[in-house]
């Protein structure tokens, strides 16, 4: 998902940048793509920015931060599942390791064919190959044999 919210908001903004450069380049000042300053001036009326300049605006700030945060949720799960933990696993410092290779993680989460179930997920088609719950490359490391 967070893959696929990134891919959307570079898409997003590249459209959003072709519509300003044709419609709200000519005319804006640099402290028009100021929020705050696009909001007052909208708001105060007698200007030429209209309601879909100001939504426009909005939308560019909710892209840029959007994405921004879904390729670092990305990149974070690809080097979890990588590792074969969890987030929960990572930050609590649980005592366990994974004994699997890489590809045999991805190929847990996404399946046999994980490469192709990644990009067109399928998951119908595509079966994981573990049932989330119990995996056998997980080995605890904690005395007591229990998680942390």
């Amino acid at each position: 998902m967070n893959f696929y919210i990134a891919i959307a908001s570079v898409v997003g903004l590249y459209f959003i940048a072709m519509y300003l450069g044709d419609n709200f380049v000519p005319r804006a000042e640099p402290s028009d793509y100021i929020l705050p300053v696009t909001v007052y001036r909208w708001a105060a009326g007698g200007g030429w920015i209209q309601t879909h300049h100001v939504l426009i605006i909005v939308h560019v700030y909710t892209l840029w931060w959007t994405g921004f945060g879904a390729v670092g949720f990305f990149v974070w799960h690809i080097l979890i599942i990588s590792v074969g933990k969890t987030t929960h696993e990572v930050r609590t410092g649980a005592k366990m390791r994974c004994t699997a290779t890489a590809a045999e993680n991805f190929r847990s989460v996404f399946g046999a064919l994980w490469l192709l179930n990644f990009v067109f997920p399928a998951h119908i088609a595509f079966k994981q190959t573990s049932d989330g719950i119990y995996w056998e490359n997980i080995k605890v490391s904690a005395t007591n044999g229990r998680i942390p």
